[in-house]
């Protein structure tokens, strides 16, 4: 814990001193594109060349590369547990001190499955919800509502010192269901919600079908005021205020002073070694079958491309938002109390 103390304000001075750090901080591993779901904000299910997915031992070399500068190691997918060595990954990870954790869709969590990843070591997995049965369903493009909801409850009665998460899609189709759903969570006991509502289309969007059906406007704004304050007073929802409002203002035509961090703190990697500043944008910077993670992190390219983002107003997404927040002395100042508790989770589950 107090290396990772240390790796924190070593990057907090270097940002603030408007320096590059010696690596990323955060590591976040697309581990395949393959899915069983068919969400209607993502076509990544339509993927259908999985033949160049990273191997094993290249993950295994990702993390020796990263795990002395890293603190989070985080994997997702498509559905990253289609993976069958997702295991021996997280274990790998954990044994080189890294705080690694996991986003699914929560369907192949079963009860035997969550047992290995507990006896991996995985400490904190993240699972995407996005309301009542019909609506996740729905949304999510088959059933598998009661599934989820089932495998939840026997993480929690059989493997509690697996921390679990939810990540929620707020979007005009489960807006109204929002505060029946965050009710329905009471009985889980869920005390780490993520809500990330949706104003730009997925970056996986391979067909350009229309999906502004489930975006945000202005219009909206009214609306999600008073749900955002709700939220405000709800401890579970673990989205910082200083999000949610850039969020509105956003969607006002305004501009929050905010300066995005991606390619300063964390990396995204693509299931083929492609490596980004932010994985939204679809730009790789290198690829870590050819070239080292340090030397992609130190290369003009990555410094071209840090400039590009840190002006970025294409989204306003809690992946990277709230994470540059953390690392603004203003943002903290402003809301300590969030974003202490956001340092404390992190040391937690190392």
């Amino acid at each position: 814990m107090l290396e990772y103390l240390r790796r924190y304000a070593s990057h907090f001075m270097h940002l603030n001193l408007h320096r590059t750090p010696r690596g990323p901080l955060i590591v976040y591993l697309e581990l395949t594109k393959r899915c069983n779901l068919m969400c209607k904000f993502c076509d990544i299910w339509r993927w259908d060349d999985h033949q160049d997915e990273l191997s094993t031992e290249e993950v295994f070399s990702l993390i020796d590369q990263v795990k002395d500068t890293a603190i989070v190691f985080h994997i997702f997918g498509g559905e990253s547990l289609l993976r069958k060595d997702m295991e021996e990954i997280v274990k790998y990870a954990n044994q080189a001190g890294l705080s690694t954790g996991i986003t699914t869709n929560g369907t192949l969590l079963t009860p035997k499955r969550s047992q290995s990843l507990a006896h991996a070591g995985l400490k904190h997995i993240r699972i995407s919800l996005d309301g009542t049965q019909q609506i996740h369903d729905n949304l999510r493009g088959k059933k598998c509502h009661t599934t989820i909801m089932n495998n939840i409850a026997h993480i929690q009665q059989h493997h509690p010192t697996m921390q679990v998460g939810i990540n929620y899609m707020l979007n005009k189709k489960n807006l109204q269901n929002t505060q029946e759903f965050l009710t329905e969570l009471n009985r889980l006991e869920i005390a780490d919600i993520k809500i990330t509502p949706m104003h730009t289309i997925y970056p996986f969007n391979y067909t350009g079908q229309d999906k502004s059906a489930l975006l945000f406007h202005k219009d909206d704004i009214p609306q999600l005021q008073k749900l955002f304050l709700a939220l405000y007073a709800d401890r579970r929802i673990k989205t910082s205020k200083y999000f949610l409002e850039g969020f509105l203002q956003r969607l006002a035509g305004q501009r929050k002073e905010h300066i995005c961090r991606a390619g300063d703190i964390e990396i995204d990697i693509d299931c083929t070694g492609n490596m980004y500043t932010c994985y939204g944008l679809q730009h790789p910077v290198g690829n870590i079958r050819t070239t080292s993670v340090k030397d992609i992190w130190q290369s003009r390219r990555m410094n071209r491309a840090r400039k590009k983002v840190s002006n970025c107003t294409a989204c306003w997404d809690d992946c990277h938002v709230d994470p540059a927040a953390v690392f603004s002395a203003k943002a903290v100042l402003s809301e300590p109390q969030k974003y202490i508790h956001e340092i404390r989770s992190v040391l937690k589950r190392s």
